[in-house]
């Protein structure tokens, strides 16, 4: 198995940017989008490269780095601008990536943290996956059974559901752009690869562009919508159960004559040994017309996906996230903003983020990546009165939903689930500390506040001072790392969680138990 490269860079639609303006604490709205920023630094000033490139890609090379100051390794994808045009460099196109995967929050697509630039060269800072590509993972086993291959699926069908369904079109899914983050006893994946990725907004677009194997019929016809993505999900799983492509060729015009022209052969020996399910859902994925192609919603609601891929959530972990939710109580600003960096930075290697993902995709009822007013209304109204329940999750989304978008996102929903020692320690803490402090003066000063704050909204001097002042115990007007601490990591020990009656009823097998931890143990 081979790949061709892709063509094509140019993004046919934007999406709307809007200033927003803050007058008070209150106002602040922030997701982890918000700290994806330039640095203003060199970026070897930030970060040491290892000795050689680990990717190859259009217009430039991907490397590991590690962070100076926390030591943590990450990727980082390193753009020659002598390599593009001069309108690409001019505009700074090649940074769209940056500016689509700001938009993204799902535990499925690829984290960047920020991005550098110099006279010749683009850095854009990324998650570190040291398991390698699903490409070289298929050429390893070869093929995949179907249990296993429907739980890879469901992954890229619930990833590329949730940027449909934010008007956006990746037009490059393939293998080699979906990155295995950890191998457990299952493969957890993430999509990358956004730099060809666009806004469609409802519109057609025209643009040929992709990797020869995976690119739809319509792509090849240059008018097309976000299901020439459905179509490349259907080559992957093709690829997954068989080990070969369905439309395949010596040459790239072998190959666009065979998508353009031939049907999957559903009788072919290498289908043979297939359910009729998994046959079923490959002949709806790469249907030549994409009006009869099922969507990716669709395809995740499939009966394949159904039986095979949907791990049921462990009842404990479920109630106990519930209980967590019905328990919640207002806590200051700059802590919630504190905690959405930190979650923002890690590494999604920790066990319990995990479980909470199942509970977070059986709470997101129709998979479109984020949990609605009406679906957590439904699921409380099992345990209370309809009343009840509209009562209590209009008191959650104020406290839960910081960025104002009616919905509960994906970072939203684990800073609020998951237990806060898990991630809320002493490493973690220094660590983002260093992230705030760009100036390394161990302080974080309010002009650092405010450039952090401040990318895309106008926010007064007095707003900032007041977040200040709610972690300023020596009233120094600065942020030293002793009161960093002190804000996030709670001293005072409960002997006891008190809750509601309907956190009582949801929680009544289980013993309550501390949710804080001393502030001394540096363990996460």
């Amino acid at each position: 198995m081979g790949s061709f490269c892709s063509v094509g860079t140019e993004t046919e639609t934007e999406k709307p940017k809007r200033l927003a303006s803050y007058n008070s604490i209150e106002d602040i709205l922030f997701n982890t989008g918000l700290f994806i920023q330039e640095n203003q630094s060199h970026f070897s000033s930030i970060y040491n490269l290892t000795s050689f490139p680990i990717g190859y890609g259009s217009y430039g090379e991907v490397w590991i780095c590690d962070h100076i100051r926390t030591k943590e390794k990450r990727a980082v994808k390193i753009i020659d601008k002598l390599w593009l045009n001069t309108k690409l460099a001019d505009q700074k196109s090649v940074l769209n990536e940056v500016d689509i995967l700001k938009t993204l929050d799902h535990p499925n697509i690829l984290k960047i943290f920020e991005y550098f630039e110099d006279v010749r060269y683009y850095y854009i800072v990324m998650e570190y996956c040291p398991e390698g590509d699903l490409f070289d993972e298929l050429e390893r086993v070869g093929k995949y059974d179907e249990d296993s291959a429907a739980k890879i699926m469901n992954q890229i069908f619930s990833a590329v559901n949730y940027i449909h369904n934010k008007s956006i079109v990746h037009r490059d899914i393939k293998l080699e752009n979906i990155l295995i983050s950890s191998k457990d006893k299952d493969l957890h994946l993430k999509l990358i690869d956004f730099n060809i990725a666009t806004f469609f907004m409802g519109k057609r677009l025209s643009k040929f562009t992709g990797t020869s194997f995976y690119i739809a019929p319509e792509v090849i016809k240059e008018n097309y919508n976000e299901k020439c993505d459905v179509w490349s999900c259907g080559v992957i799983m093709y690829l997954l159960l068989t080990g070969n492509f369905p439309f395949d060729g010596s040459s790239r015009d072998e190959i666009l004559n065979k998508i353009s022209q031939d049907n999957i052969n559903l009788k072919d020996g290498l289908m043979e040994h297939l359910s009729p399910l998994a046959k079923s859902l490959l002949e709806s994925l790469l249907k030549k017309n994409p009006n009869n192609r099922f969507t990716a919603k669709q395809a995740l609601e499939h009966p394949w996906i159904q039986t095979k891929a949907n791990i049921p959530t462990d009842d404990m972990v479920f109630r106990k996230t519930l209980t967590r939710m019905l328990s919640l109580t207002k806590k200051p600003k700059l802590k919630g903003l504190f905690q959405t960096f930190i979650l923002g930075q890690i590494q999604e290697n920790n066990q319990e983020l995990k479980r909470l993902e199942k509970v977070f995709s059986e709470l997101d009822v129709d998979r479109n990546g984020v949990i609605s007013r009406s679906e957590l209304t439904d699921r409380l109204r099992l345990d209370m009165s309809k009343e009840d329940a509209l009562k209590e999750v209009e008191r959650i989304w104020k406290l839960v939903d910081n960025d104002g978008n009616g919905d509960i996102d994906y970072t939203e929903f684990i800073r609020v689930s998951l237990e806060e020692e898990s991630y809320v320690c002493k490493e973690n803490l220094r660590k983002a500390f260093y992230y705030f402090d760009k100036d390394k003066s161990d302080s974080i000063e309010k002009q650092e506040l405010m450039s952090w704050l401040s990318s895309g909204a106008i926010i007064p001097m007095e707003v900032i001072e007041d977040l200040i002042e709610e972690a300023d115990a020596n009233c120094d007007g600065v942020i030293d790392f002793e009161e960093f601490q002190d804000l996030l990591i709670e001293k005072i020990e409960h002997e006891e969680d008190k809750v509601s009656v309907h956190v009582e009823h949801l929680n009544e097998d289980e013993e309550n138990s501390s949710l804080e931890e001393d502030s001394d143990n540096d363990e996460c």
